[in-house]
């Protein structure tokens, strides 16, 4: 820690191929591990976090893990992880909505040993938490600054109101409101669908604007907007048809 508060982790990796630190695969990983005790960071009704960093475009993952009862640091066991990739120079604040985020990007590269998910979790008992390094590309150095942690959590009363479905410089508008905890599927037309929790159907609402078109290939960009739900946080997918892949036995 700093003089200014602020937590700097580093690490350096003077091999020639990525080293991926975690519990299970490399106990060195606590060597470039920064903790702290949890006594202002209250996670008992919040499941996001908000981190500022400083980065280096070292290209390295910084890991926040929160610390429960009961927590096994050699297994990862009664924790949660939060990842950030250092793919920036500068300072940042980013908002992570949940500890599952990372299993939706393939690049963090720690698999099963890693992640902490799925372990029950007491978050009205977090005692603590630490940051470290998780993985650092061949041949590289790495320090990153922290210099806030924030709870967070979404408003559930309102639901997505009007939500604008913006893919590759085309936006689609949903008249109306998605509830909370319910899917909207819209494959093109006038209307799209809700569905509830448990994937049961619900309504159809109304969608005007020029068609949305996904391109060939992974340069797609798209994004959900609405200035009507100012704190709901939403999770996408975009899906395609096309010829089907043959995998053979």
């Amino acid at each position: 820690m700093d003089g200014t508060g602020a937590l700097n982790v580093s690490a350096v990796n003077t091999t020639g191929k990525t080293v991926i630190f975690t519990p299970a695969g490399n106990q060195s990983y606590w060597n470039y591990k920064v903790s702290g005790t949890a006594t202002a960071l209250d996670m008992s009704q919040y499941r996001g976090v908000a981190l500022t960093v400083t980065g280096d475009n070292s290209g390295a993952d910084l890991v926040f893990r929160i610390i429960a009862s009961g927590f096994n640091q050699d297994t990862g066991g009664f924790g949660r992880d939060y990842v950030v990739p250092i793919n920036f120079t500068g300072t940042k604040t980013i908002e992570i909505p949940n500890s599952e985020v990372m299993w939706y990007k393939t690049s963090y590269g720690f698999g099963d040993d890693y992640s902490t998910c799925g372990t029950n979790t007491d978050y009205t008992s977090i005692t603590g938490f630490s940051f470290y390094l998780g993985k650092m590309p061949a041949g590289k150095s790495a320090t990153v600054k922290v210099s806030g942690i924030k709870a967070m959590k979404e408003d559930r009363s309102i639901g997505l109101v009007n939500a604008s479905l913006t893919l590759n410089g085309n936006a689609a508008y949903v008249a109306g409101t998605i509830p909370f905890n319910n899917y909207l599927v819209y494959s093109g037309g006038n209307k799209a669908q809700v569905y509830d929790a448990n994937w049961h159907y619900k309504m159809d609402l109304t969608v005007g604007g020029p068609t949305i078109t996904a391109v060939t290939g992974s340069n797609n960009t798209f994004s959900v907007t609405t200035g009507n739900s100012p704190n709901t946080w939403v999770s996408t997918r975009i899906k395609v048809k096309g010829t089907p892949w043959v995998i053979n036995k």
